[in-house]
């Protein structure tokens, strides 16, 4: 498990994900005119334009609550604040604006979040789902190996844990959860029949052609030299001319690129990508001379003159049309399906466990 992961299995069940305020409202202050080195100042801190503890004070105390065993569970922010607050004092700190309407209009996915990190825990144990801890325990042990003890110590500070077993406690439900979700995941059976439904249905996008080329640069070494010279044109002429002879003499198009093209693509005989043959190369996706002279390829043709872009010159060729197999795509759909039955099914899920733990939120800041 990568430190990356191991942090959010730590961390995700006391945070709120909310957006990086810092990230993405603070905007660079203009740039001063360039002055002379014996003159330049250090540049100045932007003022801060909100105080972040009048930011956190726009969070009620609580934002929600839930019934187990017929008792009443408030659910507080004090850990959402405690992570809000440094990322607050960030973007102040870079002259960010977060303006009051930014935080409440979050009130209600912090409260449906926060609430929703509690009752699911006890969700899957209704469900009979506990946390496999020899795994966890497996999963640490393989994750201290990536560092020395003394970072470990230091991980587990940053995660309020006094020892390893306090971290094995405090991540231990979210592998109850996940077990919980797979079984959700698992109940959804998507047979043959539906998968060869969708396929016929969809017959059409399972068309494509690919579209491939070879290039002779103008600067090999640096394709995005804006400085070519006419002795660098002539060459790269001449070079996409012989290979253009070549082509009708025969030789096999992946081969040529292979050997000669200046292209990263030439290494997989100059394939670029797959296009379904009536929606073609989109604009924009390729610089406007290679989209159009590809797009006007009927599919197994290939261009008989040399095709000029700011890159150099180039062979393109779109392949003959190729029909996806039933059984080549069925993995895909079948994944695709269930996907969109899950995304039917598990709203209708969370709907009926914040019923059955009577769950209440608080989204007005002035409760």
């Amino acid at each position: 498990m990568s430190f990356k992961n191991l942090m959010f299995s730590a961390v995700a069940s006391a945070l709120v994900a909310v957006p990086a305020f810092a990230q993405e409202t603070a905007k660079p202050a203009p740039e001063a005119p360039a002055k002379p080195a014996a003159e330049a100042k250090p540049a100045e801190p932007p003022k801060p334009k909100f105080n972040p503890e009048d930011r956190l004070k726009l969070i009620p105390d609580y934002l929600g609550e839930y019934t187990v065993d017929g008792k009443v569970v408030k659910v507080d922010t004090k850990k959402l604040k405690e992570g809000l607050r440094a990322e607050l004092e960030m973007a102040a700190k870079s002259g960010a604006d977060i303006k009051p309407e930014m935080i409440t209009q979050l009130l209600p996915r912090m409260a449906e979040q926060l609430v929703m990190e509690q009752i699911l825990p006890l969700e899957a144990a209704k469900k009979g789902f506990k946390p496999d801890l020899d795994k966890i325990r497996k999963q640490i042990a393989d994750f201290k190996k990536q560092g020395s003890e003394e970072q470990f110590k230091q991980f587990l500070q940053m995660q309020g844990c006094k020892d390893e077993e306090e971290f094995v406690a405090k991540i231990a439900p979210r592998d109850a959860i996940q077990q919980y979700i797979k079984s959700i995941e698992d109940a959804v059976v998507i047979d043959d029949k539906a998968v060869k439904e969708h396929y016929d249905k969809n017959a059409a996008d399972m068309k494509y052609y690919t579209c491939s080329h070879i290039l002779a640069a103008f600067d090999a070494k640096n394709p995005r030299n804006d400085k070519i010279t006419p002795e660098m044109e002539a060459a790269a002429l001449a070079k996409i001319k012989d290979i253009l002879a070549k082509l009708a003499k025969g030789e096999k198009f992946e081969e040529l690129a292979k050997q000669h093209s200046d292209c990263p693509s030439g290494k997989e005989g100059g394939k670029l990508g797959d296009y379904n043959p009536d929606q073609k190369m989109p604009q924009g996706q390729m610089v406007p001379e290679f989209t159009e002279a590809f797009n006007g390829l009927k599919p197994g043709e290939t261009t008989t003159a040399p095709v000029k872009t700011q890159f150099g010159y180039h062979i393109i060729k779109a392949s003959d049309v190729i029909v996806r197999t039933l059984e080549e795509v069925a993995p895909q759909i079948r994944e695709m399906l269930k996907n969109e039955q899950l995304q039917q099914k598990v709203p209708a899920i969370i709907e009926q466990i914040k019923k059955d733990f009577s769950v209440k939120l608080y989204t007005d800041a002035t409760k």
